[in-house]
């Protein structure tokens, strides 16, 4: 209760609310039972007769007690009851809802949320720092128990976070490790082997097709993959680089003349296999062909993988598993607030398909 609060408030106030901190932790009795007469509570709490019998009628009125006959009988159940729902609530953040990844990540928190007994808020934010703010605001009026968030959290908001009293676990994306728990796909060794798995099928020029949403310098995926590269003698150039946006009909012109002008195979490493989806388009438009002109790899094997032709190579990895050990995390702060911060990793696999299969296609 806050000091400065609680000496402004009048005498009957400020009983009213100490007694109704007690009564909550049982020391009157449960529901139903007798509660103090009018005369014994001025002497237990030392106010007058005046005072006791208003604060009993702030007691009632706040649905703490209920007055039958001349008698008080503790009546706050529908008050533990409304607690236990408020405890039992947590809020989603998603980036975006029409997203393969995000919905089946959000469907399957909602799901797992569920068979512990919790109902989840999801809010959805568009990449929008000023929703994820709103978001936020919007979850701590609703008095949820924990916050669950996919959204890459924006530089500006990550003290919404930290300063915050609800617990929460961040999704697949990086923050101060040291103020919260977090579960992540190792998106660094698995990028090392997406650059081994391109130069083993035999490709000796790359591309790196990042996210807009996420600058390079802060991109793991692209940091790892550079770096396998550069062990192995080869090196990405701000020619061989791109970021892409969300609006997957929206062409990139120096994308697609960069490709264009390429005259030995290459290996096109992509952030998420959405992306990979558009890189199959330009490769249509000017008569590139897959695997043998250019190898794409994925990330998070959507159902599209398998769907594209030639199937997509991509990373893949299991999301009941990161909806699972969220929920683990989560749960845990809110049953111990003082429990340590931590950090699960992931290790996704490389699913090999057609598209990167480039000596398979010389020998053919």
């Amino acid at each position: 209760m806050v000091e400065s609060f609680f000496s402004n408030l009048s005498l009957p106030a400020q009983e009213q609310l100490l007694l109704q901190e007690e009564i909550l932790s049982g020391a009157y009795g449960k529901p139903g039972e007798l509660f103090l007469t009018t005369r014994t509570l001025s002497e237990q709490r030392h106010i007058s007769v005046v005072t006791a019998h208003n604060v009993l009628n702030g007691l009632c009125e706040a649905g703490y007690l209920e007055l039958k006959g001349k008698k008080y009988y503790l009546a706050y159940g529908s008050i533990l009851e409304k607690k236990h729902c408020e405890a039992l609530l947590i809020g989603l953040l998603i980036p975006q809802l029409n997203n393969e990844f995000y919905s089946s990540l959000s469907n399957a928190i909602v799901e797992e949320a569920g068979k512990r007994g919790y109902q989840t808020v999801l809010i959805s934010t568009s990449y929008s720092p000023e929703e994820e703010r709103k978001a936020i605001e919007t979850l701590t009026r609703l008095k949820v128990a924990g916050i669950v968030s996919c959204v890459p959290i924006a530089k500006k908001n990550e003290y919404l976070y930290r300063d915050s009293n609800i617990p929460c676990v961040i999704l697949c994306h990086e923050i101060d490790k040291s103020k919260i728990s977090s579960v992540q796909v190792n998106s660094f060794s698995i990028s090392k082997k997406v650059a081994q798995n391109l130069i083993e099928e035999g490709y000796r020029n790359f591309m790196y097709v990042g996210t807009e949403v996420l600058p390079l310098e802060n991109d793991v995926r692209f940091t790892a993959f550079q770096m396998e590269l550069k062990q192995h003698g080869f090196s990405l150039s701000d020619n061989d680089t791109f970021r892409l946006g969300t609006d997957t009909k929206k062409e990139n012109p120096a994308l697609i003349q960069r490709l264009s002008d390429q005259k030995e195979p290459i290996g096109i490493f992509c952030y998420h296999d959405l992306i990979a989806v558009q890189i199959y388009r330009i490769c249509r438009k000017i008569d590139k062909r897959i695997p043998y002109d250019v190898g794409v790899i994925g990330f998070d094997d959507l159902s599209v993988a398998t769907a594209l032709y030639p199937p997509l190579t991509t990373v893949q990895y299991r999301i009941t598993t990161i909806s699972d050990m969220a929920l683990n995390l989560l749960i845990s702060k809110i049953k111990s607030p003082k429990a340590p911060y931590d950090h699960y990793y992931i290790e996704p696999n490389l699913v090999v398909r057609r598209s990167t299969l480039l000596s398979k296609e010389q020998k053919e």
